[in-house]
């Protein structure tokens, strides 16, 4: 069960939209005041509003939303999927805060409907993202640290743009393994990947987030497997990378594997968007340039 309830998690952050078009401005409704009650849908915009300085403005999150570990405390408006009008009317909002995938657009159209101020921000790009801190911090009155969150973002972008590299790459950014979950073009993991000039390997996929089968991977043949499923918070990360170095070994062909550039890239901080994105920059950044150096060997992260 909390496996599959970890599942759940990566999925539902991950697939935002698969069928909503890629460009799409974040949207949000006439403003007012400072809300006192928000309720937030979404770990990213919870872990943004905690970001902000908005904590004690939140009235409540979805079941998902565990980071940061004050999240966890709030009253629960259902969950990602499952959360309805009524459970968050129920919390009394001033401010409803959400994402436009399908659901969620669903219940935006209804938040609207019944005079609920609500914004909804996407996150299909690291300008989304930067978009969104702008758009949450004028909207809760915390503009000042949401040019902070620009801030770091845009450096820890310009670093990656700009550090020397001896070879562009073809990348894969495995959202899941099994079944295999890549991330496609109109992707925040597509941005990340093609920072630094490297190619993402599925870059030619119609959704987003496209599941692939082994004729697929083997037709991509990545130079480097970046392999983020989320072992950290399913249990023993041991564990995990045993059964993630079991997984990429029954494709000894590929070139990635032949090579030894598969690597974990696990981590909660390194899936949600928001302002730990930075650190999924330069965790990549690092790995790719590792990747293009000769002779050079990758850190504890790497699975062979």
């Amino acid at each position: 069960m909390k496996k599959n309830h970890r599942w759940m998690i990566l999925l539902l952050v991950l697939f935002v939209s698969l069928l909503t078009p890629v460009s799409e401005a974040a949207s949000e409704s006439v403003e007012k005041p400072y809300p006192k009650r928000i309720v937030s849908l979404s770990p990213s915009t919870t872990e943004i509003l905690f970001a902000l300085g908005a904590g004690d403005q939140i009235a409540g999150v979805t079941a998902y939303c565990e980071y940061p570990p004050e999240a966890k405390l709030k009253p629960k408006a259902g969950g990602f999927t499952e959360h309805s009008v009524e459970a968050a009317v129920a919390l009394r909002p001033d401010l409803a805060v959400l994402t436009p995938n399908g659901g969620s657009q669903n219940i935006y159209r209804k938040f609207r409907e019944i005079g609920l101020p609500a914004v909804s921000v996407p996150f299909y790009s690291l300008e989304d993202l930067s978009a969104a801190f702008g758009v949450l911090g004028k909207r809760t009155g915390h503009e000042d640290r949401a040019e902070i969150l620009q801030r770091d973002l845009n450096s820890a972008v310009e670093e990656a743009r700009t550090r020397p590299r001896t070879q562009k790459k073809n990348v894969l950014y495995v959202a899941w393994r099994e079944p295999l979950i890549v991330a496609g073009q109109g992707t925040l993991e597509d941005d990340v990947v093609r920072l630094g000039g490297d190619r993402n390997a599925a870059a030619r996929s119609r959704v987003r987030y496209p599941r692939w089968s082994a004729e697929a991977l083997l037709e991509a043949d990545p130079d480097v497997i970046l392999d983020a499923s989320a072992f950290e918070r399913r249990g023993d990360a041991g564990e995990e990378k045993k059964a993630a170095r079991d997984f990429w070994s029954r494709y000894p062909t590929l070139k990635a594997v032949r090579e030894k550039r598969v690597v974990l890239l696990a981590r909660e901080d390194l899936a949600v968007p928001g302002p730990r994105t930075v650190h999924q920059i330069r965790v990549v950044s690092d790995v790719l340039i590792d990747s293009n150096a000769d002779g050079r060997e990758y850190d504890e992260r790497s699975l062979f």
